[in-house]
């Protein structure tokens, strides 16, 4: 064999190594062991793909205005364009209006969970201001609230607690409500604010909530409460998975405000993040052992540039996912949507501001050691668990 001979099988025995190389590890680079396809908006089109970045595909030409959601079975996919409500069918493949509101209406997809009997939808009417419909029969939503802080769902749906807060009105006017979901009327809580509710129990229908130094758990069937105590006063956010709380204070007495993770059955306490100026609940997964926390940059400013964590409650791990998140993302996400099915991940966009608009915007997903970007110019992701 002559020498030209074994360079040509050397450089072709060395390209297929390399082409393998290369193969094997983008295919193990991407290997995600998670349930579902993630929805996105790229371009004008609805794309869907699989967690580990394969089988994209577009299921329709028009584009979505904001998150898309699936029914409890997982039979079809909703999605807003604007002042329409489209529905896609998984196995037909066809896509249809399933409600159209009036031509300036701006819609978007707030829940439907096992018991909300029906996709709950949201109308924006004037700045933070927003009605609540559900639609159990095509073209005839039934209206059910209008309030200008976003309603908490309990895990399954069943139950809600929300404020008839009003802008720019004395605070102590205003009532924190709860009760089934379907329900004409709804039970009075306490006085107060969106943000003196704290978190929902996953096994039970009890909410934490604030009101004054004092924080309280509430069965909102029975109208049962108990003190809980904290180490810390004022707080003004906590995530509950019970026994295991996250909470925020406020307290400058005491010690510099932060994020901690407290055991309400042994009393130990850990510091995820101190010395934050302020923190919002966003979301927890569907098993309540991982949180999202909003952190602005500015306290006078609680909706404007921040950052997003991520706290998972098992090892007490807090990621932060992004920065400038802004008012466009956390109020006009349902976060609670963009979750995997399986509780372990979370889908979210990174994005750049440029004063009140979008700069520029990457889908990436993070959970259990994994960060990963998904796809760049794309927008508002959705995780969902579809059967096929």
């Amino acid at each position: 064999m002559n020498r030209k001979s074994i360079s040509s099988k050397f450089v072709l025995s060395s390209s297929v190594f390399l082409f393998l190389f290369i193969v094997f590890n983008t295919v193990t680079a991407w290997a995600l062991d998670a349930p579902g396809y993630i929805i996105y908006e790229k371009k004008g089109k609805v794309l869907m793909v699989q967690p580990d970045g394969a089988g994209e595909k577009a299921i329709t030409d028009k584009g979505m205005t904001a998150g898309a959601l699936t029914d409890p079975q997982g039979k079809n996919i909703f999605y807003v364009y604007n002042n329409k409500i489209f529905k896609y069918g998984v196995d037909d493949k066809k896509t249809s209006v399933v409600y159209q509101g009036d031509e300036k209406d701006r819609l978007d997809l707030f829940a439907w969970k096992d018991e909300t009997q029906g996709l709950i939808f949201r109308k924006k009417l004037d700045k933070d201001l927003h009605s609540y419909f559900r639609l159990k029969e095509e073209g005839k939503p039934e209206e059910l609230l209008t309030l200008y802080q976003n309603p908490f769902l309990s895990p399954t749906g069943k139950y809600w607690v929300y404020s008839d807060f009003i802008p720019d009105t004395n605070e102590k006017n205003c009532e924190i409500r709860s009760g089934d979901i379907s329900a004409q009327e709804q039970r009075f809580v306490f006085p107060g604010k969106s943000d003196k509710i704290l978190g929902w129990d996953k096994e039970t229908p009890t909410v934490m909530y604030a009101e004054g130094e004092k924080v309280y758990i509430y069965d909102v069937v029975n109208r049962h409460r108990q003190i809980l105590t904290l180490p810390f006063k004022d707080i003004s956010v906590a995530a509950l998975c019970y026994p295991q709380i996250i909470y925020y204070h406020n307290n400058q007495e005491e010690e510099d405000p932060g994020i901690f993770l407290y055991d309400a059955e042994s009393g130990e306490q850990k510091g995820l993040a101190e010395s934050k100026k302020y923190a919002y609940l966003v979301s927890m997964n569907p098993e309540q052992t991982k949180a999202l926390l909003f952190c602005p940059q500015f306290p006078k400013n609680p909706l404007g540039v921040g950052e997003l964590y991520l706290i998972e409650t098992k090892n007490a791990e807090f990621t932060k996912l992004t920065q400038e998140t802004g008012k466009r993302v956390f109020m006009e996400k349902n976060f609670d949507l963009q979750w995997s099915p399986d509780g372990n991940y979370i889908v979210y966009e990174k994005i750049k501001l440029k004063f009140d608009d979008i700069k520029s915007s990457e889908i990436w997903i993070q959970g259990e050691g994994t960060k990963r970007k998904i796809n760049s110019s794309a927008f508002h992701p959705t995780w969902m668990k579809i059967n096929r």
